[in-house]
């Protein structure tokens, strides 16, 4: 698979790469970083249930550019949140396993 947008990183960041397959207006849906952390997600189509969490379309950039585990992503997920209802699926290295988590 070819990526739709590959971005690489210069000077202190956690990350070499960002490699997304992407839909139009999205900032990153489904990818994978140099870590070896992947994800892809599944939102319902919804109104947003609250303005105090990030909105879902951010979630999965946020999660690929910061993360390198499913542990660190779950984390994120708990404290952020997600605005409306959304599905994620990682997948990460370290752990070596798929995993699925819902946020509602």
């Amino acid at each position: 698979m070819t990526p739709a947008l590959k971005m690489t990183a210069e000077g202190e960041w956690s990350w070499k790469f960002l490699a997304f397959v992407n839909e139009a207006s999205l900032v990153g849906k489904i990818g994978m970083n140099s870590h070896g952390f992947g994800l892809c997600d599944n939102a319902l189509r919804a109104g947003a249930k609250t303005t105090d969490r990030l909105p879902t379309h951010i979630m999965p950039r946020w999660l690929l550019q910061y993360t390198k585990s499913f542990d660190q992503a779950l984390q994120v997920i708990q404290e952020y949140g997600c605005a409306c209802t959304c599905n994620y699926i990682l997948s990460d290295m370290i752990n070596g396993g798929l995993f699925t988590r819902e946020s509602s």
